[in-house]
């Protein structure tokens, strides 16, 4: 299945394969869990490269999050597990960008414009926001729970845009 899905939709993003257990214990069944990704990467305006890209360093690393890529104009960001992937020359798995404007303008952040990254743990939310704070970021909410459920932390980044860090509470 994910072969041929591949192999008619390039470029989409799909998980992978489930297998789970009956309640009974007996056998096992195949489920096919594909998540389609809307996106193909979001990037980041910023007035100083090399600053801000010391602020994701350190703010992404606990999130599996790291650095791949370094030009001019701007910094590749990607899960480390898609290193490999990378290094065969799969840049499309290069997520999250931090880019100089093209235009040669001064980089703004949008009003109602935020960026949310998976945590996957409230710990990790926690340190996410606290990690912000000590490099400079400021807080805009601190970590816990929104809508009676899932973790949630909010912070500006040195340039002003507004990077939420989550971590759901429900089971999949």
């Amino acid at each position: 299945m994910a072969s041929w899905w591949n192999g008619r939709h390039k470029g989409l993003k799909i998980l992978a394969l489930w297998e789970c257990r009956f309640e009974s214990g007996r056998g096992y069944h195949n489920i096919f869990i594909i998540r389609l990704i809307m996106f193909s990467f979001i990037t980041i305006g910023t007035n100083d490269l090399f600053k801000s890209s010391k602020f994701y360093d350190e703010l992404l690393r606990p999130l599996g999050i790291v650095k791949v890529v370094i030009e001019d104009r701007y910094i590749g960001y990607a899960k480390k597990n898609n290193l490999a992937l990378i290094d065969q020359g799969k840049l499309e798995f290069i997520e999250f960008y931090l880019m100089k404007p093209h235009n040669q303008k001064i980089a703004t952040n949008g009003n109602g414009t935020m960026i949310v990254f998976d945590a996957k743990t409230a710990e990790k939310v926690n340190v996410f926001h606290q990690i912000a704070l000590n490099n400079g970021g400021t807080n805009e909410g601190l970590p816990g729970p929104r809508h009676g459920e899932n973790c949630y932390a909010y912070i500006r980044d040195i340039d002003g845009n507004k990077i939420c860090a989550f971590a759901s509470t429900s089971a999949i």
